[in-house]
């Protein structure tokens, strides 16, 4: 739209009219690598013909390029050749060639989308005992705290009989790990073993853990370990997922942004009240099985 306004004035009625073609190629962008590459082909064309070649202007159409699939239909020579006629330096136009190492936090999306889902069906499938009568904002508190503030993820860890930990505890707590092949962390918390609460009592935990090598059984440990907010930098995630999931049948992007939106706001209207009323509680009910619905096939869509 910048670059309509620079090619053709500020005119309302252009405006008006070019809106809905650019807002059906955003639309079709966020699903596409070739429709970036356009995007940016259409921006630097558009500079140079009203003379312009202000370099945050170029750089803001360059690091489209650098998403996974775009390199492919924008050779490098050319790419590099763009870039330097739109006053960009040869590092940054290495970037948008897609010349830059794969970094795991750009592919966060793929492991945090399935991780937000399952989150969320653990919510909806314990939502009686989460909402239990005259617990209502203490359950609340549980789901705005893991979508907004922070969310303990909970792995197993398995031991054949007679095997050791290979961890220091305090209070259930790891403060160090001497067999960190188990996947131990330190900072990971005991929850349960063997199915059996601890609950912070590192007396029960021995206990539990003596009684099941006694009878000769695996011991299973269920290990909370705190990780970022369910929808840390989710919006981001989800759009850097729609650039790279070519799939029409997705939910909406727009729509589901909101829906997630909407979801924060109820958890923090709940969790505020003194003693949340049950239609407020139905209603992030309604948000968050709204969620469900919508982010699984994006997560089937990533695990394929």
């Amino acid at each position: 739209l910048k670059c309509h306004k620079l090619a053709h004035g500020p005119s309302d009625a252009s405006m008006a009219s070019s809106l809905p073609v650019f807002r059906e190629m955003r639309r079709r962008g966020a699903r596409a690598a070739s429709g970036r590459a356009c995007r940016c082909v259409l921006a630097a064309s558009l500079l140079v013909l009203v003379g312009h070649r202000p370099s945050s202007l170029a750089f803001a159409a360059a690091p489209q390029l650098a998403s996974p699939g775009a390199a492919a239909d924008v050779p490098r020579r050319e790419a590099l050749a763009w870039a330097a006629s739109a006053g960009i330096g040869l590092a940054s136009a290495a970037v948008a060639a897609g010349e830059q190492p794969a970094l795991a936090a750009e592919e966060a999306w793929r492991k945090d989308i399935p991780r937000a889902l399952e989150a969320l069906k653990g919510y909806s499938r314990d939502w009686e005992t989460l909402m239990k009568e005259g617990e209502n904002t203490k359950g609340a508190n549980i789901v705005r705290e893991g979508i907004v503030i922070r969310y303990t993820d909970v792995y197993k860890v398995k031991l054949a009989p007679g095997e050791k930990l290979g961890v220091r505890l305090n209070l259930c707590k790891v403060l160090a790990v001497e067999k960190p092949e188990f996947g131990w962390q330190e900072g990971d918390k005991i929850l349960y073993v063997n199915d059996q609460v601890l609950n912070n009592d590192d007396n029960v935990f021995k206990e539990t853990v003596k009684i099941a090598q006694a009878e000769g059984k695996p011991i299973i440990v269920s290990v909370g370990r705190e990780g970022p907010a369910l929808f840390d930098d989710f919006d981001r995630k989800l759009k850097q997922a729609y650039e790279v999931i070519d799939d029409d049948k997705l939910p909406d992007l727009d729509d589901l942004l909101l829906l997630i939106a909407n979801t924060k706001v109820q958890a923090n209207s709940a969790a505020s009240a003194t003693n949340a009323s049950q239609d407020t509680i139905n209603r992030l009910k309604v948000e968050i099985n709204g969620l469900i619905k919508s982010l699984t096939p994006i997560a089937k869509a990533v695990s394929v």
